[in-house]
């Protein structure tokens, strides 16, 4: 939005501060799995912690939940997103059970 840093700025806030900065841009309310695929590559390649970042929260909340759904059950993810206050509905539909 207008009202948000553009990604350039931020990587240069992120740099400017000594940390590693990925772009993985996602269009609002259509998340896809490649989305989430790249968002998990970027979890396994960045040193930790991780901060993802979006205007409301929810198109990280999502893509870090489907980068879950093979590596943890869906009811601590779906713990997890509501612990960290991500209060909308994740597409639980799209997190296979384990």
């Amino acid at each position: 939005g207008s009202d948000q840093p553009t990604h350039e700025e931020v990587e240069a806030a992120a740099r400017a501060a000594g940390l590693d900065f990925r772009h993985i841009p996602v269009t609002p309310g259509l998340v896809t799995e490649e989305d989430a695929a790249r968002f998990a590559d970027a979890l396994d390649a960045l040193p930790g912690p991780v901060l993802a970042y979006c205007r409301t929260g929810t198109r990280s909340a999502t893509l870090w939940a489907l980068s879950q759904a093979t590596r943890r059950p869906l009811p601590d993810i779906l713990a997890r997103t509501r612990a960290a206050g991500c209060t909308r509905t994740l597409p639980g539909r799209r997190i296979p059970f384990r």
